[in-house]
């Protein structure tokens, strides 16, 4: 299906600005890293699982983003 530029002016026109990133987008600060720690996991857990496929899915309700994710073979979901 192709989108013409005169389909995203429509758009704009409907449903209006993007009021909500302009509020979050901040570009005075930096930002700040995160810091793992590393653990020892069990030698019998690498074993079983040391080809694991990580998964990542955006899903919104009502309007909220969240970021879904799922390890393959071990079934273990995170929001």
């Amino acid at each position: 299906m192709p989108i013409t530029k005169e389909d995203i002016m429509i758009e704009a026109n409907i449903f209006g600005p993007n009021i909500g990133s302009a509020k979050t987008q901040n570009y005075n600060n930096p930002i700040n890293h995160v810091h793992l720690k590393w653990q020892d996991i069990s030698k019998d857990v690498m074993k079983k699982h040391w080809n694991v496929t990580l998964t990542i899915e955006i899903m919104a309700i009502n309007k909220i983003q969240f970021i879904i994710t799922t390890s393959r073979d071990i079934h273990f979901c995170t929001a």
